[in-house]
C-alpha cells in the first residue's frame, strides 16, 4: 500500500501541470485501502479529455502504452504497474469514481438493489426508464438510490448496503482521533532513534501519551542484575521525562516474546515493574493449531500483559498467518481484558480487517500501534487506521482513541 501510495502522488503531482484536470483520485482496491495493490485505475474530471489523455502519455515513468481511446489510456510504468486512467465529464464524475471504487462484489449487490428499484447503474449514472441521471460527486450517487454515502473501506460485498438501508452504518475511526501510541521502539534493541527523539516526536504529532516498548533484554545472554538495572536506569529517565514537561505522557512497556512452551521471554517479577507488557509470537508460525491457540492464550491469561501485539504473525507476501481458534482468542481476551493490537506497520497491517471485524463482535478491545522502529515510522499510525476502518471499527472501539486520563483508567 505504500509503495502504491508513492506511485499516486508522483502521477498526482505531475498531473497538476495539466490546466484541464478538474478533479482526479485513485481507485479500485487502493482507495478501499486494502494491505495489497495490483493495478491502478484513476478517473479523471476533465472538459478536455482528449488534452488530459495526451498530457498523460508524457507521463516520464511510462514504459509501455497498451491502450488509448477517447476516454481511456491503459499503459505500464517501469516498476511494471499497470495504471489506467479514465476521463469523465464534471457532472459524471461522481458515478465514475463509484463504480470504478469496486469491489466488484459490493457493485453486483448495489446493481442487484437499483434493479429491485426500477433503477440500471453504470459508470456514466443511475438510469430511470430512458432518462440518465448525472453525479458529480458519489454522495448524490448513493442518496439517489436512498443510501447514505458508504466509505470506500467497507464496500467489500458483506452486509454494508443493508447497514446503509437501516441507517446504522458505522461511523469510521478516524486518525484525528487517536491520542497515542503504545507500541514503539529505540536505540535501545531494534530502533534507530532515541527515546528522547521518539517522544519529540510522538508530541509533535500530537498526542497525549506514547508507550516506549523495546524488546525485553535477555536475561539468559545478559544476567538478572544486569536486565534490573536496564530497568531501573530505563524507569528513572522516563520519569525525568515525565516530570519535566506536561505535554506528553510516557508510559514504560517492554514486547516480550510468547515462548514455544507458552512462557514469556521476562518473568511475572520483572513484569510487574513495567506500566504494561506487549506479548507477541516471533517465531513457531507453522505449530498446529491446538498448540498455536494454547500460545496465545497463555499470554492473555498472564496477569501483567495488556496488550498482544501483531496477532496473526502475519508478514503480506512473506509469511502466512499463524491459524489459531479466534473465537477462543477472542473471548479470552475480553474476559482477561486484554486489547488486540491493529499493527501499523505496513508489513503486517494485523489484525486484518476480518477478524478487527469478529473481534468487535465479541467486544474485544482494539488498539492501533505503529510499532515505529524510527520517529518517522510513528506516521505510520495511519494504515492501521485503515485497516480499522475496513473492519468497521469506530472510536468506541479503538481504546488509545480515549484522552490520557480516560486511557490510564
Amino acid at each position: 500500500l505504500p509503495q502504491a501510495e508513492e506511485i499516486v502522488e508522483r502521477i498526482k503531482e505531475y498531473m497538476k501541470g495539466c490546466e484541464f484536470v478538474i478533479e482526479m483520485e485513485a481507485c479500485g482496491s487502493f482507495r478501499r485501502k486494502n494491505p495489497t495493490i495490483g493495478d491502478l485505475d484513476i478517473p479523471i474530471s476533465t472538459k478536455e479529455p482528449e488534452k488530459v489523455i495526451n498530457y498523460f502519455l508524457d507521463f516520464p515513468e511510462i514504459a509501455e502504452v497498451l491502450v488509448v481511446g477517447d476516454k481511456k489510456a491503459s499503459v505500464v510504468l517501469t516498476n511494471e504497474v499497470q495504471v489506467d486512467i479514465r476521463v469523465s465529464e464534471p457532472q459524471s464524475y461522481g458515478a465514475m469514481l463509484q463504480y470504478f471504487t469496486g469491489s466488484k462484489q459490493h457493485n453486483i449487490l448495489l446493481r442487484n438493489f437499483a434493479l429491485n428499484k426500477g433503477m440500471s447503474l453504470s459508470e456514466y449514472g443511475i438510469k430511470k426508464g430512458d432518462t440518465l441521471n448525472e453525479f458529480s460527486d458519489e454522495k448524490g450517487f448513493y442518496n439517489e438510490l436512498g443510501l447514505p454515502l458508504i466509505p470506500p473501506e467497507i464496500r467489500n460485498g458483506n452486509n454494508e448496503i443493508d447497514f446503509a438501508q437501516k441507517n446504522s452504518l458505522p461511523r469510521l475511526i478516524e486518525l484525528n482521533d487517536i491520542k497515542g501510541d503504545l507500541h514503539s521502539h529505540t536505540n535501545f534493541s531494534d530502533g534507530v532513534d532515541t527515546l528522547e527523539d521518539m517522544v519529540e516526536t510522538a508530541k509533535k504529532i500530537g498526542y497525549e501519551y506514547i508507550g516506549i516498548t523495546d524488546h525485553a533484554p535477555s536475561i539468559q545472554s545478559r544476567g538478572l542484575g544486569t536486565v534490573l538495572k536496564i530497568i531501573s536506569d530505563t524507569r528513572k529517565k522516563i520519569d525525568e521525562i515525565n516530570s519535566s514537561q506536561n505535554d506528553i505522557k510516557v508510559f514504560f512497556g517492554y514486547e516480550v516474546n510468547i515462548l514455544v512452551d507458552n512462557s514469556l521471554s521476562l518473568p511475572d517479577d520483572i513484569l510487574k515493574n513495567l506500566d504494561y507488557v506487549i506479548a507477541g509470537i516471533h517465531s513457531g508460525f507453522s505449530q498446529d493449531r491446538e498448540t498455536v491457540t494454547k500460545r496465545i492464550l497463555s499470554a492473555i491469561e498472564n496477569p501483567y500483559v495488556s496488550i498482544i501485539s501483531h496477532p496473526s504473525g502475519r508478514i503480506l507476501n512473506e509469511r502466512d498467518p499463524a491459524d489459531p481458534d479466534w473465537n477462543k482468542v477472542f473471548s479470552a481476551a475480553r474476559d482477561n481484558n486484554v486489547l488486540l493490537e491493529i499493527n501499523s506497520q505496513p508489513s503486517r497491517l494485523d489484525l486484518p480487517d476480518d477478524l478487527i471485524r469478529m473481534a468487535i463482535d465479541w467486544g474485544v478491545g482494539l488498539i492501533i500501534n505503529s510499532d515505529a522502529h524510527s520517529m518517522s515510522e510513528l506516521n505510520f499510525m495511519k494504515y492501521g487506521i485503515y485497516m480499522a476502518r475496513r473492519g468497521w471499527a469506530e472510536k468506541k472501539n479503538i481504546v488509545n482513541s480515549l484522552k490520557y486520563d480516560e486511557f490510564v483508567k
